[in-house]
């Protein structure tokens, strides 16, 4: 029925398929790197042959629903079904949804089953490989909802009810005339995702029942209300391998294992073993001090690492330049810059915050030490660089850190440019700002487990990454994939928090300030404009400018965005030298 439905939306939608359509070919085999499959899909991308494969998919599934077929029909179709919604994912690519994805994989083993009919065994292990795949799809569900701030406050649901593509409005006015009804919902779905393996352990399997029935019910709910009604018949293609595997045993059925959950726990456990040693290796590659790097000690014991990039030839030997990262961030981020810099005769430096890459935390945990940080650097670039004028420059949180720093400071730092920086009252004034603190604590809380328990290797390196210089895009992905770099991100988002709390006072700096806007941004939420606008007030002697069409991690992880950053930098410099003369 899914694979149905599938079809049939695509067959009554040919103007997606279309020159400047959703799912418009010529561009779509771009994000296909493997140039056989794409050869493949091309001749399927053909209009005709597209809707040809729909109606052969619709006519074989049709068979698969209905009781007519002997075996070697429905293998067949099995096949055809898991083979058409194979090729044709690539031609789809906008459009299908996790529905696609568990009808796919049911016909997959199911045809996998059929074609070994003479081993009961390997039919018992497909209904076992199901079970166990739909159990895990719950449980994954709900303990990642759990880490979600809002999940565990209870309106979640409402603040899905509120969007366009997968809301209702009566239901979403409902939640928020009733905040207790939406708790209960929430916390309904909660302990049944999150507790669905209990089925397996609790009762020989007698909670199965009611489990599977709640989830149907579930399924029906969302259906009715998000528009999602191919997950009804999709997930309940797993219910018949979950009863089977979950219920008690009943008569003489040598061919069913109830070794599976003890031997699968085994297998998760050495696969565990193997995940957490890869992540070690990893480890030990971030904590990596490469030769000719710095260790500076902050005042709450800190170890903190830099590393100097001096110009290949005609060093200005007037400024150095500072570089602080954003909040799960690395300094490899400013690679771009640091070249575009050096290449102007302008030596930087960069370092990582306490907890970052191979820097070393203290004991401080309030933004005041990450504070410190940034001045003890600035004293050991001055020392490093006797004599020279220095620019600190700080991106997204770390541009209210260099703000912060060079309040404190002016004796060392003689410049400050903030790149896209983080507003204290940020929160206050922008909804969206606000949504986005909730989604960011929750993914800080989500990747921290996920990578402590060695699953950097599932993590996708960002779009922006394939744009770094090649050194930088490995010591990035590295860094990503490690849990320090979230944890570290954690705790300093805690406690700008709290410091946003107290309503600080804005920074009075005595050094000249360049703000520099990234587009996207200012379009996306005009609130930050007007407050990094604002941020201009914070200097007697300051600049706004705004890069076009760069979103907030481009503008220093993109060579043509972050080459404008570094034009602005030394416009600042030269402006400052020119009043000093």
């Amino acid at each position: 029925m899914t694979q149905i439905l599938s079809s049939a939306e695509h067959l009554s939608n040919p103007h997606e398929r279309r020159r400047g359509g959703l799912n418009d070919w010529t561009i779509a085999r771009r994000s296909i790197d493997h140039g056989l499959f794409v050869r493949l899909v091309d001749q399927t991308a053909r209009p005709g042959m597209t809707a040809g494969l729909h109606v052969v998919k619709i006519a074989a599934a049709s068979i698969l629903l209905s009781s007519h077929g002997g075996h070697r029909t429905r293998l067949v179709c099995n096949t055809l079904v898991s083979g058409i919604a194979f090729v044709l994912a690539p031609r789809h690519h906008y459009g299908g949804d996790g529905a696609d994805q568990v009808s796919f994989l049911l016909h997959v083993v199911s045809a996998s089953g059929r074609a070994a009919r003479q081993r009961p065994a390997v039919t018992d292990a497909s209904l076992w490989f199901l079970a166990l795949q739909g159990t895990m799809a719950y449980a994954v569900s709900g303990w990642v909802k759990l880490a979600g701030v809002r999940w565990r406050r209870g309106d979640a649901l409402s603040g899905v009810m509120r969007t366009r593509t997968y809301g209702s409005a009566w239901l979403h006015r409902l939640l928020m005339t009733h905040p207790r009804l939406g708790q209960l919902m929430s916390g309904a779905v909660l302990v049944l995702e999150c507790a669905f393996p209990v089925i397996y352990f609790v009762g020989r399997g007698r909670l199965a029942v009611p489990f599977v029935a709640a989830a149907s019910a579930m399924h029906w709910g969302i259906g009715a209300v998000m528009n999602l009604g191919r997950f009804i018949p999709a997930f309940h293609g797993y219910y018949g391998a979950i009863l089977y595997t979950a219920l008690p045993r009943e008569g003489d059925q040598e061919q069913r294992s109830d070794l599976v959950v003890p031997w699968t726990l085994t297998l998760v456990g050495m696969g565990g073993a193997v995940l957490a040693l890869a992540a070690a290796l990893r480890r030990e590659r971030v904590m990596e001090v490469r030769d000719g790097a710095a260790t500076v000690t902050t005042p709450d014991g800190a170890q903190l690492v830099a590393r100097r990039v001096d110009p290949a030839r005609g060093d200005d030997g007037q400024w150095v330049v500072l570089l602080e990262h954003g909040l799960t961030s690395s300094p490899w981020y400013w690679e771009w810059v640091v070249r575009g810099l050096t290449d102007r005769g302008v030596p930087a430096v960069t370092y990582h915050r306490a907890g970052y890459g191979p820097s070393r935390r203290g004991s401080g945990a309030d933004l005041k030490a990450v504070i410190d940080g940034a001045v003890s650097m600035a004293s050991y670039v001055r020392e490093a660089f006797p004599g020279r004028r220095l620019l600190l420059v700080g991106h997204s949180l770390g541009g209210y850190v260099a703000a912060l720093a060079a309040e404190r400071s002016p004796n060392l730092i003689d410049a400050v440019a903030l790149v896209d920086p983080t507003h204290p009252r940020q929160l206050e004034v922008s909804a969206h700002q606000r949504e986005a603190s909730d989604m960011l604590r929750s993914n800080l809380a989500i990747s921290r487990v996920t990578l402590t328990l060695g699953l950097g290797a599932l993590l996708d390196d960002r779009e922006w990454h394939a744009r770094l210089p090649e050194e930088a895009r490995d010591a990035v992905s590295a860094e990503t994939k490690d849990a320090r770099l979230w944890a570290a991100g954690a705790r300093e988002w805690r406690a700008a928090l709290r410091h946003f709390d107290t309503r600080p006072e804005d920074p009075r700096l005595m050094q000249p300030l360049a703000v520099i806007s990234a587009g996207l941004s200012l379009q996306l939420d005009p609130a930050i404009g007007e407050l990094h606008e604002s941020m201009t007030s914070w200097s007697g002697n300051a600049v706004h400018r705004v890069v076009p069409g760069s979103s907030h991690d481009r503008i220093v992880s993109v060579e043509e965005d972050a080459g404008q950053v570094v034009e602005t930098l030394i416009r600042l410099m030269s402006a400052v030298e020119a009043s000093a003369a």
